[in-house]
């Protein structure tokens, strides 16, 4: 393995190239390292000009190709936006102290191995289906390559050896237990954090084999919560709509006892008539709270990251 360094919070290598992310926050003092999917097409570069484009809000400090280069994209030392809600011993919003690392990969796959974008990995490729409560149950999983298993401990031993603060190595799913389910089932973490402090070194190495590391028996769970299928979402959706039905309810019921008093419709009967019922009033406070919940959750989304 070679050797990387760190200069002005800058990664130095061979196979590193530095490429600024559009999203980059303030100052921040690094003390833990957490690694990402880009759940993303796997096309050389494409995470790399996701996060440089002006539509991106969310970014990353390193992304790490299948062939094991290194593209690092917001210095050590500033807030990437990578994390999203999250907490750590206690901490929340790991954004704010942590280094984001993501590796090229298309995330969870279908038993077709077509990830959640559309794109399917060529046919003949080795997929893993393994059964994992913290990624959602049963799925397929395409397996990191050594060269980018090779870029991630080199990388989080030279994190750990100019960052005296740096003491935790932790995956997105673990900062945001339910809602994340990456990096993949495969992803050897012990091992990582084993060569990073110093403990061990995996020269020669396997990445560790699926049946050495989860159970593939057990019932399918549901998969946990997605951004879209947050509980914060769900609880607003569910606020929101339980108002606009009762509010349709009233609208009709009032047209129709219109309708039977033979006089016809009058705006000013149906409006005084929907001022009158409490049902109304408690359903328009339902949708405006639902929509409060909603816009808050998407402030949280824009301001953090995913």
């Amino acid at each position: 393995m070679t050797t990387l360094t760190i200069r002005n919070h800058r990664l130095v290598g061979a196979g590193v190239t530095y490429v600024q992310a559009n999203a980059m926050g303030g100052v921040i003092a690094p003390s833990l390292i957490v690694m990402h999917d880009t759940a993303g097409r796997l096309d050389k570069g494409s995470s790399v000009g996701w996060f440089r484009s002006k539509d991106c809000k969310t970014s990353a400090h390193i992304v790490i190709e299948r062939d094991g280069s290194i593209v690092q994209m917001v210095p050590f030392n500033r807030k990437a936006f990578h994390a999203g809600e999250s907490v750590w011993h206690g901490q929340r919003y790991c954004n704010g102290f942590s280094i984001g690392i993501e590796i090229v990969s298309p995330g969870k796959l279908d038993s077709n191995g077509r990830a959640w974008f559309g794109q399917a990995v060529p046919p003949g490729t080795r997929l893993d289906e393994l059964y994992t409560p913290e990624h959602g149950g049963r799925g397929c999983w395409l397996p990191y390559t050594p060269a980018q298993i090779d870029a991630i401990k080199r990388l989080s031993r030279a994190l750990m050896a100019a960052y005296a603060d740096i003491n935790d190595i932790a995956t997105h799913w673990q900062i945001s237990p339910g809602r994340k389910i990456d990096p993949g089932p495969q992803f050897p973490l012990a091992e990582v954090i084993a060569y990073a402090s110093g403990e061990a070194d995996p020269e020669g190495a396997d990445v560790a084999t699926p049946a050495e590391m989860v159970s593939v028996t057990g019932p399918d769970r549901p998969p946990p919560a997605t951004m879209a299928q947050s509980t914060t979402g769900n609880a607003a959706l569910t606020i929101g709509g339980g108002g606009t039905i009762n509010l349709a309810a009233e609208m009709s019921g009032a047209v129709t006892l219109m309708a039977n008093s033979g006089n016809g419709f009058s705006l000013t009967t149906f409006v005084i008539a929907l001022a009158q019922s409490p049902t109304v009033w408690i359903s328009l406070g339902s949708i405006a709270l639902a929509a409060y919940i909603w816009m808050e959750r998407r402030a949280k989304l824009i301001r953090y990251g995913v």
